[in-house]
């Protein structure tokens, strides 16, 4: 009895003896922050924000690491092969799509984020205005771009209008469902010119002197253009909404688009300023400062009719009078402020319908996703040609400001 008591206590420590497993450390594996995902001929390209653990500095640094192959998965498992380590997913939260590659389709590319189990379908997805790979080799203030700072650039439009971004799992939905298109937002690199100024210490001004005794009045207007050089470098910007047709990536939006997609979408916009420069009054700025959408759907002789209802509460924030020295109070106008208001963001809004509808024969403001839930027999009878439906649909835009404040008068 008491061998069989010893026996069992060994049994039992045994169990949490270490053992020889096929799982890895965390010191073992690239912990992945971002992945920029282009096209190269008939390959695709990634670019991965690594988190790199072995540097010495205390400031969090990241390393850049590149690879091919005939698909995501392989072009990924391609970085494991070179560096004999395994990718760790589950720490990354920023997905980057190249404009070329995603003009051609992202069906393919969007499932490995899909099937593979260390993905998040939280990851947030963003297109590019060229290629990812530019973005993610970028500098920001003078440091290299980080995911987060990737992040914060796309959505620093749009901090004010709740839900207007896009991640893996609401991307992935809006393709499948058949009643919406897909929208992220996007980012661009714009090209600006940067001058640099030459200093000259008083030995160097000395020598400057002797050479323009001797080199004479050319050669010194010549070193004067020198020392003012222009270099071209990139600037990261939010892009606005990228818009697709099923996976396919259509265009771009500008920002009065931008404002009026963000209003068709039913996304709620708060502290967000505008300009306008009202006849017969001044220069205005406007706080939009809470917005309400209703966008409702209904077929009448098999025509799609949308009636799109904006509520806006706004404030005055400044006032340039422009010449009109005549107007003492901005409260006395505000009849007229409310109605250039409406008018500005009615203008938006049809812009949008314009682009994204018309041109880009996409849908999404789901109105297919409304039409179902509202009259699913008559969606059922338009959806094989639903794109031409919403093309050849009537719409009918109000927008309805209220003027809660003019401001203090000076």
């Amino acid at each position: 009895m008491k061998r069989i008591s010893i026996f069992f206590v060994s049994l039992v420590l045994t169990s949490f003896l270490p053992g020889c497993t096929s799982q890895r450390q965390l010191h073992d594996r690239l912990i992945v922050q971002g992945i920029g995902i282009d096209s190269e001929g008939d390959k695709y390209k990634v670019t991965v924000d690594i988190f790199d653990a072995d540097s010495s500095e205390e400031e969090l640094k990241s390393k850049i690491v590149q690879s091919q192959g005939d698909s995501v998965s392989e072009a990924l498992s391609n970085i494991s092969s070179q560096t004999g380590e395994q990718l760790l997913y589950s720490q990354n939260f920023v997905i980057l799509i190249g404009e070329e590659v995603a003009r051609r389709g992202t069906n393919e590319i969007i499932d490995f984020f899909v099937r593979h189990y260390e993905a998040r379908p939280s990851v947030s997805i963003f297109s590019v205005n060229g290629p990812a790979a530019d973005v993610m080799r970028c500098n920001f203030d003078g440091k290299p771009v980080t995911s987060q700072n990737i992040e914060d650039i796309a959505k620093a439009d749009f901090l004010n209008a709740k839900d207007i971004g896009s991640n893996v799992l609401k991307f992935v939905s809006s393709i499948k469902n058949e009643t919406s298109d897909p929208k992220t937002l996007s980012l661009k690199l714009v090209k600006t010119e940067d001058k640099e100024e030459k200093k000259e210490g008083t030995q160097g001004k000395e020598e400057t002197k002797e050479k323009e005794e001797t080199v004479g009045e050319e050669e010194t207007q010549s070193k004067e253009k020198e020392g003012n050089q222009k270099k071209e470098i990139n600037s990261l910007e939010s892009g606005g909404i990228a818009v697709f047709s099923g996976d396919k990536l259509k265009g771009f939006l500008n920002k009065e688009e931008n404002l009026g997609a963000v209003l068709l979408a039913s996304c709620k916009v708060k502290d967000l300023v505008r300009v306008l420069d009202i006849p017969d009054v001044g220069k205005v700025s406007f706080n939009i400062t809470d917005s309400n959408s209703e966008l409702s759907t209904l077929v009448e002789n098999s025509t799609v009719i949308c009636n799109i209802d904006v509520n806006v509460s706004a404030s005055i924030y400044e006032f340039d009078k422009k010449g009109h020295q005549n107007i003492k109070k901005l409260e006395n106008h505000r009849g007229t402020l409310e109605e250039e208001i409406s008018k500005n963001l009615n203008f938006c809004i049809w812009r949008a319908i314009d682009k994204v509808i018309l041109q880009y024969e996409s849908d999404i403001f789901c109105i297919g996703q409304r039409l179902f839930k509202s009259d699913p027999d008559h969606y059922r009878e338009l959806s094989k040609n639903w794109k031409e439906a919403i093309r050849n649909g009537i719409y009918f835009v109000k927008v309805h400001t209220k003027l809660e404040s003019t401001g203090r008068e000076i």
